[in-house]
């Protein structure tokens, strides 16, 4: 089976479709969980990333297939401008596994989830599940993430080195990247009047913008609510949603 996000961006689709068949296949006959590093193109602090480690051995090519030696989490910019030496990548959040390997591991490493997983199994075979008993067990399984659940600790990770291009669009600083820019490096989909102002990000809905002697900005106009903050905060904006659930103003988010 592939976990695909369904918010990345990838290109091109030939390259992506060869990874990906070359994770199934390693997930399949290595009996690995495999996940897919992408080779950083810049000291990024908003992703996790991913060590290499030994090459997985043949048949695979050990250029392209290695163990991974380590997880390491979202670094700050110092350690980011490290990472870029050689040695990591970029960890995609895409994997490929056999069902009976995750399942496995999957008792080992996070055994209440385990047999909750058994448990709707079982009741599958005896007939299917019905939604409401779904969504009355659901809430009750453990809230934690593979990666940190299971892939770090597992000895049976490898790493299908990517070569496609790849982002996770996870700020606006990252679809900015995306747009069309100005001569000042000013990006929108939507036409901007930019005066003395340089590499902000416009995201509004058909609403004239103009901008007057500002710089780095990331300006989002979400209909009943107005975002303006920094490109270099913009994965902090998790912040802005803490705050307004504490200030019980969900419905801004």
């Amino acid at each position: 089976m592939l976990v695909l996000p369904a918010d990345h961006v990838v290109a091109p689709l030939g390259a992506y479709l060869a990874d990906m068949q070359c994770g199934l296949a390693v997930a399949s006959e290595a009996r690995c969980l495999v996940t897919f590093g992408v080779p950083p193109t810049h000291p990024e602090t908003g992703y996790g990333y991913l060590r290499a480690g030994a090459a997985l051995g043949p048949p695979w090519p050990s250029r392209s297939v290695r163990r991974v030696a380590a997880f390491h989490e979202k670094p700050n910019a110092s350690r980011a401008r490290r990472f870029l030496s050689g040695g990591f990548y970029w960890n995609s959040g895409m994997f490929a596994w056999r069902a009976d390997v995750v399942r496995e591991e999957l008792i080992a490493y996070l055994p209440k989830l385990a047999a909750a997983v058994s448990a709707l199994d079982r009741t599958r075979k005896r007939g299917g599940i019905p939604a409401q008993e779904l969504r009355a067990r659901y809430p009750l399984l453990e809230a934690i993430s593979i990666d940190h659940g299971v892939m770090e600790k597992s000895r049976r990770v490898a790493m299908v080195i990517a070569s496609f291009r790849w982002s996770d669009i996870g700020s606006w600083d990252a679809v900015g990247s995306l747009w069309p820019r100005d001569a000042q490096g000013n990006a929108s989909r939507d036409p901007v009047l930019a005066i003395d102002s340089r590499n902000n990000v416009v995201a509004t809905r058909a609403k004239p913008v103009a901008l007057l002697g500002v710089s780095g900005l990331a300006i989002v106009d979400a209909g009943d609510a107005l975002l303006v903050c920094s490109r270099e905060r913009a994965q902090d904006v998790r912040s802005i949603v803490s705050a307004l659930d504490r200030a019980k103003l969900s419905r801004l988010r």
